[in-house]
């Protein structure tokens, strides 16, 4: 039988942070650790790794990497206009693209989210065996559909690269994305509630996400 459900919400909205990474690519090991020893650990921030697979080629296979990652960095991309993919990239809410490795654009990026007027209210319910995500805007509408995502990842991951750029080092990674999952689409308006599983073997952080990979309104993480 489930337990009596707590509810987590947040006094401060959270920034969402997504890294694209690989372990093929010598550039990266730089941004994991700054995504590992540094944003990770702090209250105001959502980081997420998601590692592609277009590196794959050159010599290493990343054994994190999925697709549905790379058509996700490849979205980003042709919505903002850019017609090439890179790694490591931070996506800011959504918005902001800046380079991985990067901490002072990172903050700046993180800076200009914060300010954001916060749009919508995203609250989860815990029980033992099932989350209830529950949205409702603070204001006349959304503007548009909203995506409702759920990001399943495991806290680390530990990996020793045998070949490639990066061979012959012990490279260790923070809340690697295992599977991105809908959970629908809410248009924006009233309140839109939805109840899921819990998974034993991953975390959870739930996201908010303007149609079309547009500007994340809201993410929060289970406990």
């Amino acid at each position: 039988m489930a337990c009596a459900g707590f509810a987590v919400a947040q006094d401060r909205p959270a920034v969402l942070l997504e890294l694209f990474t690989s372990q093929g690519c010598s550039s990266c090991p730089a941004a994991d650790a700054l995504f590992r020893d540094v944003l990770s650990k702090r209250s105001d921030l959502l980081t997420l790794s998601l590692h592609v697979d277009y590196w794959d080629y050159i010599g290493w296979k990343d054994s994190f990497a999925k697709r549905q990652f790379t058509t996700r960095q490849k979205t980003y991309a042709q919505r903002s206009g850019r017609k090439s993919v890179y790694t490591p990239q931070v996506i800011v809410n959504g918005q902001d693209h800046v380079v991985g490795s990067n901490a002072t654009a990172i903050k700046d990026a993180v800076a200009r989210a914060a300010q954001t007027p916060r749009r919508v209210v995203l609250t989860l319910v815990e029980a033992s065996l099932a989350i209830t995500a529950t949205l409702k805007s603070n204001v006349d509408g959304t503007g548009g559909p909203v995506d409702v995502l759920a990001f399943y990842y495991k806290p680390q991951g530990k990996v020793a690269i045998q070949a490639g750029e990066n061979a012959g080092q012990t490279l260790t990674y923070s809340n690697v994305v295992v599977e991105i999952t809908p959970l629908g689409v809410w248009n924006g308006k009233g309140v839109w509630s939805k109840t899921f599983q819990r998974r034993t073997d991953t975390q959870v952080v739930v996201v908010a996400q303007q149609a079309n990979h547009g500007a994340v309104l809201a993410a929060a993480r289970a406990r």
